[in-house]
């Protein structure tokens, strides 16, 4: 008589296969699991160190799942191991002294189980204000490695001051030309002006990422690609940064690679420096190649600020044909724009706003549709698109005045009403403080949200969003990159007059009022409303009038809303991220989409 079959459970299922469901569990549950049996105790740890980031911010962690809240269930904070301070800790010393501590906890435990050193393949530092102390644990950590697939540090000050030389690493970012060792598969460039020995094994390389700033990323290329006349034949990651204003210079760096293996691919177009605007941007993304058949990723960035909606919309349209030449192959699209961090359009009126709405609620969308079936699950990835929305004053006042009712947006959203009439910002034309305007601050929120993800000016990019987790920043309400703070008045504008407006230094020391780290860290759910809106114009949800008409009523009706005629080009989106918020995008049982806010709702 045969044996009864053994009960299927974790214990008994294949070490490939239990490795690739322990992918999906958070940090905290490997921990938790490696303890409970010693089945799970090695396949954990492998897990739990083969990732490492040491990051500035804590990641944004999912709320207690309940078991009718699943679809909110992401499996993106479960992509590495992070090392950061505190949680909900808003003071920088405590955090930086967490981190330091746990440093050394990592160290100690690959120095007392030295097979724990075998486990790391990939370590990361993010962050641009590490202390003293913080710098020294992680050069004591990189001195416990001969090999690493990755040790990178995104910060360049930092990174020149952690000594790499000894690891034999297949990823390398090079400041230097001695950073560069045999073995290289995957070079990123820093500072370097000129790397001499690039030409030996450029034909080996599979990713080339250079700076994302024009002038030294050109200055990259002519010291070091085109004096040699290389060609990369197997490169399949590749960032493009577009010359402003010499249409010769890209086509030449173009025709010297080779386009049929690249699979992930981002463009960078700074502002042209030239006088036909439109037609030169035409000219230079038509230079690249229309058939990509392996491309599977592409990132578009602006590079340099595009100052008024006009410009905007006509570099939307010529990205909107450039994408259409690859969309059937493509699975993850990421495009970020660069806008006045204060907002404010010379041109932002509400009209120019619908146009711009409709172009991402309604035109890239059905854009989408045309993906192939075979990459269905497409993920849509619009880093500061609310930035971009943030632009057109008219209709940011009726986001602050007239838009969500729901008591919560109630009580945060007159919090920010109060803030615009007790504040002024600096404009840098006139070098005066001026009254504010919703444009103004919702600019400056929607900026501080983007930090939630990765920085368009990093060597890592747009495309390796979802391989970190989204990252819980913060904001003081007041500090402006690279610009004065927002000035706190002892009384309402309205009550100083409205051309009150004096030349007031910034003095240090001054006193901030109390919106500060508190309320930016309650105001993402209530901006989220407003973004919520957006998800339903992508999805088509805004249904209106709920009783059916008769075209409702046929088999083949579009569930989700919207024309009869657009049943046979639905979309099937995956994940949406927006300016710092994430979506899980999936279908009821009857076939109509359903969204979740993964972070914020």
């Amino acid at each position: 008589m045969a044996d009864p079959p053994t009960p299927l459970s974790l214990v008994t299922l294949p070490p490939k296969v239990l490795q690739n469901i322990l992918r999906f569990l958070p940090q905290q549950s490997l921990i938790n699991l490696a303890t409970t049996n010693y089945e799970f105790y090695h396949p954990c740890l492998v897990q739990l160190y083969s990732k490492i980031v040491i990051s500035q911010y804590a990641p944004l962690r999912l709320k207690e799942t309940k078991s009718d809240h699943r679809r909110e269930v992401d499996f993106q904070d479960s992509s590495r191991s992070v090392i950061y301070g505190f949680a909900n800790s808003l003071k920088r010393e405590l955090n930086m002294k967490m981190i330091h501590a746990r440093i050394l906890v990592l160290i100690q435990a690959l120095q007392i189980n030295v097979e724990l050193v075998g486990y790391v393949k990939e370590v990361h530092i993010l962050g641009n204000d590490f202390t003293d102390e913080v710098i020294t644990a992680v050069q004591s950590l990189a001195n416990l490695f001969n090999q690493l697939d990755v040790f990178y540090i995104d910060n360049d000050a930092i990174r020149s001051r952690v000594k790499l030389s000894h690891l034999k690493l297949k990823t390398v970012v090079a400041d230097n030309a001695n950073d560069i060792g045999d073995g290289v598969e995957r070079l990123l460039v820093g500072g370097n002006c000129s790397i001499d020995s690039l030409h030996s094994f450029a034909h080996k390389l599979k990713e080339l990422i250079l700076p994302f700033e024009w002038e030294m990323y050109w200055r990259q290329v002519k010291a070091t690609m085109r004096p040699s006349g290389m060609q990369f034949t197997n490169l399949e990651k590749f960032r493009l940064v577009l010359h402003p204003s010499d249409l010769n210079e890209n086509i030449n760096l173009i025709n010297s690679i080779q386009w049929n293996n690249i699979k992930y691919l981002e463009i960078v177009c700074p502002f042209p420096q030239v006088d036909s605007v439109e037609d030169y941007i035409f000219d230079c993304f038509d230079s690249v190649p229309s058939q990509l058949p392996k491309l599977r990723k592409l990132s578009i960035l602006q590079g340099s600020t595009f100052p008024t909606h006009d410009i905007n919309e006509s570099y939307d349209l010529i990205l909107f044909n450039f994408i259409s030449n690859y969309i059937e192959t493509l699975r993850y699209l990421a495009i970020k724009h660069s806008v006045p961090k204060l907002g404010n359009f010379p041109d932002g009126f509400e009209g120019n706003y619908h146009r711009r709405y409709e172009l991402y609620t309604t035109i890239l969308p059905k854009l989408l549709s045309k993906s192939s079936k075979s990459t269905s699950h497409f993920i849509l990835d619009l880093p500061n698109l609310f930035h971009t929305f943030t632009c057109y004053e008219q209709y940011m006042n009726t986001v602050i005045w007239n838009g969500c009712k729901c008591q919560y947006c109630e009580v945060y959203l007159n919090k920010v009403d109060h803030f615009l009439f007790q504040h002024k910002y600096y404009d840098e034309k006139s070098y005066r403080y001026k009254d504010m305007n919703a444009s103004h601050l919702l600019a400056a929120v929607a900026s501080n949200l983007n930090r939630r993800f990765i920085p368009a000016s990093s060597l890592l990019t747009q495309m390796d969003q979802l391989s970190f987790p989204i990252w819980k920043c913060t904001w003081d309400f007041h500090s402006i990159e690279n610009s004065k703070k927002f000035r706190c008045l002892d009384k309402l504008t309205i009550d100083q007059g409205e051309y009150d407006e004096e030349d007031i230094p910034d003095e240090e020391g001054a006193t901030i009022c109390e919106l500060n780290e508190n309320l930016f860290a309650k105001l993402p759910r209530a901006i989220g409303h407003y973004v919520n809106d957006i998800i339903q114009e992508i999805l088509n949800l805004h249904r209106g009038n709920a009783e059916a008409r008769f075209d409702e009523q046929e088999l083949r009706f579009l569930k989700d809303g919207g024309d009869y005629e657009d049943f046979d080009s639905k979309n099937d989106l995956k994940k949406v991220l927006i300016n710092g918020f994430v979506y899980n995008i999936d279908n009821e049982l009857n076939g109509t989409h359903f969204y979740e806010n993964v972070y914020d709702e």
